[in-house]
């Protein structure tokens, strides 16, 4: 059987499973917004280990999992019956129990735990890439005002900010999602504000196209994002029409991919290149869970397969 591990907003889970049960399929979706609610069970004594997770009358038994589709992390939202002091302990027993009992080396992850954590880090991709012999913009990540105007600078005023991690900013009455933006010298002038946290400073690229390349398992789709009217910053943020079409990457780029994701113990990665006009690949980042239901259905891809062919379910 194949554990879904996302939770309720998950389009993406929502689009896979539409083709598994096509296929009658085998699988239990496991949402994060459930386990307040779920009843538990782990046993173990001299003979045998029962590990359960019942909710809404389905019961799952971890033993009958054969393969695991971590889409998204867990989390948990106690219930308001309990003391709010409370509240961020029992989170952390429900979701420390569930990880215990779903873990299992000896059977496929999309992606393992540990390894999504470590590949989530940005500047040890940075780090990574640039050993594997991808090329990379220049970049400077501090909290010195003078090294971050100095590297300013040092690339022509050309340099961009994105956040090192999430990218999200919430405050009590605002969520926003935070893209990469171009930076102005005067943005760098508040000592105070820039020592607060590290600035996560890059080269900005002269852009061509994007390029988004998606290796799940063995098998690569890359495909070139790009918009008649403009080259913005950053595609995601798509205030104007964007369009897709397909890119031919390199064997060598190619091979540095599959080296990448092995080396970080990865079966699924969402790449992210600019490449120039003159046909230079840079590379930007990978993502461990990022999203591709949309190529699927922009570049018709046979992504949905792809998976379910790796799940071996």
């Amino acid at each position: 059987m194949l554990l879904i591990i996302t939770n309720k907003d998950d389009l993406t889970a929502d689009f896979l499973i539409t083709r598994l049960i096509e296929l009658k399929k085998s699988y239990f979706r496991l949402n994060s917004e459930d386990l307040t609610q779920a009843g538990f069970c782990f046993a173990i004594n001299n003979n045998s280990i029962t590990r359960k997770f019942t909710i809404s009358e389905k019961t799952l038994d971890f033993e009958s999992v054969n393969c695991v589709w971590y889409r998204r992390k867990l989390y948990v939202c106690p219930s308001d019956l309990i003391l709010p002091a409370q509240r961020r302990f029992v989170a952390g027993e429900i979701i420390n129990l569930i990880e215990g009992m779903a873990a299992n080396p000896s059977i496929l992850w999309v992606n393992p735990m540990d390894a999504v954590n470590l590949a989530e880090r940005k500047v040890f991709q940075l780090r990574l890439a640039q050993h594997l012999g991808f090329k990379i913009p220049n970049t400077l990540i501090s909290n010195d005002a003078d090294e971050l105007r100095n590297f300013y600078k040092n690339n022509s005023g050309n340099v961009i900010c994105k956040p090192i991690f999430h990218g999200l900013f919430i405050s009590d009455d605002e969520r926003a999602a935070v893209y990469t933006h171009h930076v102005e010298f005067d943005n760098l002038n508040d000592d105070v504000q820039l020592r607060a946290c590290p600035t996560f400073l890059q080269q900005e690229i002269p852009k061509g196209t994007d390029v988004r390349v998606t290796i799940i398992g063995n098998k690569v789709f890359s495909a070139e994002i790009y918009s008649q009217e403009s080259k913005p910053l950053d595609w995601r943020n798509m205030k104007v029409p964007i369009s897709y079409r397909l890119f031919n990457l390199s064997k060598e780029v190619e091979e540095q991919c599959m080296l990448m994701l092995k080396q970080m113990r990865l079966n699924y990665g969402a790449f992210d290149f600019v490449s120039t006009d003159e046909g230079q690949l840079y590379f930007l980042e990978v993502n461990p869970t990022g999203e591709w239901a949309w190529l699927e259905k922009e570049m018709c891809f046979p992504m949905r397969d792809a998976f379910i062919e790796l799940f071996n379910i």
